[in-house]
């Protein structure tokens, strides 16, 4: 690929302003609360075979191998399993978040009513509570052989186990219309992360005891590769470009590629100086970093720790109001301003361990995340104005706006109902399974 391919990779979709959701679970057994096995009558590769004769699915092996990975559901959305055994749906792109809730909500009931069948539990939010090092369970894929020796190589082995292992979020995809909005969202999207990650803090427990964390996720993260994941580098100034963005971009190293229908190691040179690259390499380039904003043909948002059931669409429905009115994202970038690297990882810390009570540049959290709120809240009414949103999304926020207006997070919530999580396991379970 040439320097034009690249650039031209982030033209956008004109006219078009989708949203998706990824939204991904722990797979558990209902009555031990023990991760689950691939194999096996009671194992995670059942349940995709279950899945997909009861839903008419079409069935996705990973590329190379026999390993059956997911499944395709007929409202084109699929589920697919995590490295660690998580299941994670994929919603298809929707016209807005009123329309997406819908269609998700009805999937994931009829995927969760089929785990029961199986005394399987889909857990949604931040992290896997009962997951243990040295009890986790890997998808035989050989993507994720590739990542672990990876993580190994740079001697976060342990570490990066327990983060492809036991995190979860609820992910958010959006359109961009053109390179220019592309850069003004990853700006916003960039600058606020930290105080979206608060708001959202919902991993207070590790291997069924308290973890000392508002977000055990977000601990784990800033402890596994900071150069994938965390602040895109080009946006903290607030003013990146394209050709900023993929400089940046090619000066990384891949993980793995595929070639000759295997996927293999891409070795430690950077992506500029590999031989042989297509678009192919380019797209798998792109889906090895796990920044906040992470840009493809859509911008895929995944900084915050994922909501409790059934709050997930409070995710989308808070990017979608931030993101697809200019004005709003403007007022964002105003807000936060431009910050350091060391500024926003120390944010995203001060979430970690103290949620909205921890500060940004000096200031509360929970301060800025009030006006980040009310400034979503606009958002949301100008796209009701316009025809391109429905009046009821504006309640999809309404549990983010208690949660800041009590500052009483998600985290500190399953905390105080949760004091012995080893004894009350299956109330644990019973209460935030999808239903």
């Amino acid at each position: 690929m040439d320097r034009h391919e690249l650039v031209s990779f982030f033209h956008g979709s004109p006219g078009k302003r989708r949203v998706g959701v990824e939204i991904e679970c722990a797979a558990i057994s209902s009555s031990t609360s023990k991760c689950l096995a691939y194999d096996g009558p009671e194992g995670l590769k059942h349940l995709l075979l279950r899945t997909a004769a009861s839903l008419g699915a079409g069935l996705i092996h990973e590329e190379g191998t026999a390993c059956l990975t997911g499944v395709r559901l007929l409202s084109g959305a699929s589920i697919s399993l995590e490295p660690g055994g998580a299941i994670e749906y994929s919603s298809a792109p929707a016209a807005n978040v009123s329309e997406l809730a819908d269609i998700a909500t009805a999937d994931l009931r009829h995927i969760a009513d089929i785990c029961r069948g199986q005394d399987i539990a889909l857990l949604p939010g931040g992290n896997n509570p009962f997951a243990e090092q040295g009890q986790l369970r890997w998808t035989p894929s050989r993507k994720v052989d590739l990542l672990r020796k990876h993580y190994a190589a740079l001697g976060v082995g342990p570490v990066a186990d327990l983060c492809m292992a036991s995190n979860l979020s609820t992910q958010v995809t959006l359109d961009y219309s053109s390179p220019t909005e592309l850069c003004e969202q990853l700006n916003m999207q960039t600058l606020v992360s930290p105080v979206i990650k608060a708001m959202f803090v919902n991993s207070p427990f590790h291997a069924r005891r308290p973890s000392g964390f508002q977000s055990h996720r977000l601990h784990l993260w800033t402890a596994t590769e900071p150069l994938r994941a965390g602040a895109l580098p080009t946006a903290l100034s607030g003013k990146t470009t394209v050709d900023e963005l993929v400089d940046w971009l090619v000066r990384l190293p891949m993980i793995y590629r595929l070639q000759k229908g295997q996927y293999v190691p891409a070795g430690t040179r950077a992506f500029a100086e590999l031989d042989g690259v297509n678009s192919q390499d380019w797209q798998t380039h792109l889906n090895q970093i796990w920044k906040d904003a992470r840009p493809r043909r859509t911008i895929e948002l995944r900084g915050a720790d994922g909501p409790p059931w059934p709050h997930v669409f409070s995710a989308p429905a808070l990017w979608e109001g931030l993101s697809y009115v200019a004005e709003v994202r403007r007022s964002v970038i105003a807000l936060i301003g431009p910050v350091t690297r060391e500024q926003h990882t120390a944010a995203t810390l001060q979430a970690a361990l103290h949620g909205l009570q921890g500060t940004y540049k000096g200031v509360s959290l929970r301060e800025l995340a009030t006006d980040v709120i009310r400034l979503a809240q606009l958002g949301l009414k100008c796209l009701v104005e316009r025809g391109e949103e429905k009046e009821e999304c504006l309640g999809n926020i309404s549990v983010l706006d208690d949660v800041v207006c009590t500052g009483e997070t998600f985290a500190q919530r399953s905390r105080s109902r949760w004091p012995d999580l080893g004894r009350d396991h299956r109330k644990y379970v019973e209460y935030h399974r999808i239903r």
